[in-house]
């Protein structure tokens, strides 16, 4: 089978087309923290992103929690830490991107 040009540059721009809106989301560009322990106090952890957080996720809990974050006037570096606490003491990881 020959492969020409114009077949190529079609698939390259399907390609494009679905991959882009993927490595593009902001979810995407994140890191997984080491494991945490969460207590019932709002705490500092850090989060090694690098810069503010869009968002973060709750990632393998070891029991059944909510996890919240406090109000960004309370932490003293967004930029490294996220400030949380939970409603019940766990240990889990963190998706921050």
């Amino acid at each position: 089978m020959v492969v020409k040009d114009s077949d190529l540059y079609r698939v390259q721009d399907v390609l494009t087309e679905v991959l882009l809106p993927i490595t593009n989301s902001p979810i995407i560009d994140g890191v997984l923290t080491d494991s945490q322990s969460v207590t019932t106090s709002f705490q500092n952890l850090a989060h090694g992103l690098g810069r503010l957080p869009v968002g973060w996720v709750v990632v393998a809990p070891n029991a059944d929690a909510r996890v919240w974050e406090d109000s960004a006037a309370n932490n003293p570096d967004p930029t490294k830490f996220i400030r949380v606490k939970a409603s019940a003491a766990v240990t889990c990881k963190f998706w921050v991107f």
